[in-house]
């Protein structure tokens, strides 16, 4: 007994300067503690600032050409304690173009060129495009101001842009001839943040994004008899849509069950839209870091809507756009909805933020504000599951602003952690069991394996 005592005398002596010891803390993160914009108690300082940009996007798209035509006005807000002379822009689906920097062998249906910008304008005073990284492929540029931003100050960007859709990549693309899903799509602000600074890190295939709460007005011109699907709430369903359809749409806002907004043989008769040559739809989006959109003109469309927050009642529409040939995505309002529930009331047990979720049949399983981009499954579990995975990225990294670039394990590990108790509690804990394990080996295959895309 009494060489326990010394024993355990000794052991807590030796160990008290290792317990003394601080913690490994980075440079720049121990400089934002000095700085004020970050505190100990994980809130944000006194000094802590986002920057924000209000984006008004307007995108000409006529399948099949796959020529994508574009313009925005950007109003970017400096809310940093410095001047800006300079900005750093992201041209993310740059990318694609053969001189970009990749981590593993580029298909020839995932290259095409550079993003060309046609017009470019500072505060209203259109200027040469003269970027200071004069390379092809840069998915990130930099650019110099005619006068420097204050703080608390804003400037205007605007421009004018095309580029040709790839026919297929890891996240956005041709589905088919005349189904587009269009995503990374515009130029923006990078984002300056108090830890790193200015985001130039390149973006790479087997990477992912980050990005400001921004405020985005996006306006989507197509041929008539083409529906789109996008981030954020349509606000011209009137104009868009024939009276019949617009009402099934704002029906399924208040409905519990199903509505079958759009069949397709209503979309094969030119039923659904306006019978215009064309038709703008406009979508309103508020403090989000991303906007993407879907479009078609073959698809089915089915919506309903459910209660996320008991409180106070606040509903979320739930839309699934889908090909006749996907049998499993006639139950994919249902899917969201169960996803939805499980997130807002158990795990992480917040309340879904935003005003919708639409999923969107696609090829990519890839997850973007208020939107999926999913494959079609010939499993219903497996189908389910894989909504469940994307729906779950709207807490990370959307709503918690996570740099995916940097700390991609936070946004996947926090989704697959709730992912594992859906599957648990929805379908049982030996599927649950498999489902956590192939994405586990799925995710450190890729890591062994570059040449692999490992897509969430």
């Amino acid at each position: 007994m009494k060489k326990l005592l010394v024993f355990l005398l000794c052991s807590f002596v030796f160990t008290l300067p290792v317990l003394g010891q601080e913690l490994f803390m980075p440079r720049n993160v121990k400089q934002a503690y000095a700085n004020g914009t970050r505190s100990m108690d994980g809130k944000p300082g006194p000094k802590y600032f986002q920057n924000k940009s209000v984006h008004n996007i307007r995108m000409t798209i006529a399948p099949p050409n796959r020529t994508i035509t574009g313009s925005e006005d950007i109003t970017y807000t400096n809310n940093s304690p410095k001047p800006l002379a300079n900005l750093v822009l992201r041209f993310e689906l740059n990318v694609h173009s053969p001189e970009a920097a990749r981590d593993q062998p580029a298909a020839t249906d995932e290259l095409t060129s550079d993003i060309t910008v046609d017009e470019y304008a500072e505060n209203g005073k259109v200027k040469e495009w003269k970027p200071l990284i004069p390379r092809k492929g840069m998915t990130y540029n930099v650019i110099k101001l005619d006068e420097p931003v204050p703080p608390g100050g804003s400037v205007k960007l605007s421009f004018k842009w095309h580029y040709e859709l790839v026919l297929e990549s890891g996240r956005e693309g041709v589905t088919d001839p005349t189904t587009f899903y269009i995503a990374y799509f515009y130029p923006r602000v990078a984002v300056l943040d108090d830890v790193n600074g200015w985001d130039q890190v390149a973006h790479i295939p087997s990477h992912e994004f980050f990005g400001d709460f921004n405020d985005y007005t996006l306006d989507v011109t197509v041929p008539k008899n083409y529906i789109v699907w996008a981030t954020g709430d349509l606000v011209n369903a009137d104009e868009v849509l024939q009276p019949a359809i617009a009402e099934r749409l704002r029906k399924s806002f208040t409905s519990d069950d199903v509505v079958k907004v759009a069949t397709l043989d209503e979309v094969k008769a030119g039923k659904v839209t306006a019978q215009n040559a064309t038709n703008t739809w406009k979508w309103k989006a508020e403090n989000v870091s991303d906007v993407a959109f879907g479009l078609s003109d073959h698809y089915i469309w089915d919506a309903g809507s459910l209660v996320v927050d008991k409180k106070t009642g606040r509903r979320v529409s739930t839309q699934a756009a889908y090909d006749e040939p996907s049998v499993n995505f006639a139950n994919m309002v249902k899917y969201i909805k169960a996803s939805l529930e499980f997130s807002s009331n158990r795990w992480p047990g917040v309340p879904y933020p935003y005003p919708k979720m639409t999923i969107f049949r696609g090829f990519a399983d890839m997850e973007y504000p208020m939107m999926a981009n999913d494959s079609a499954q010939k499993d219903p579990n497996m189908q389910e599951f894989i909504a469940a995975h994307e729906i779950m990225h709207s807490y990370f990294p959307f709503y918690m602003g996570i740099n995916e670039r940097r700390y991609a394990f936070m946004e996947e590990g926090w989704t697959t952690a709730f992912e594992y108790l859906f599957n648990s509690e929805t379908f049982n804990k030996e599927m649950a069991d498999q489902l956590f394990k192939a994405f586990a080996f799925a995710v450190g295959y890729a890591i062994c394996h570059p040449t692999r895309t490992f897509r969430s």
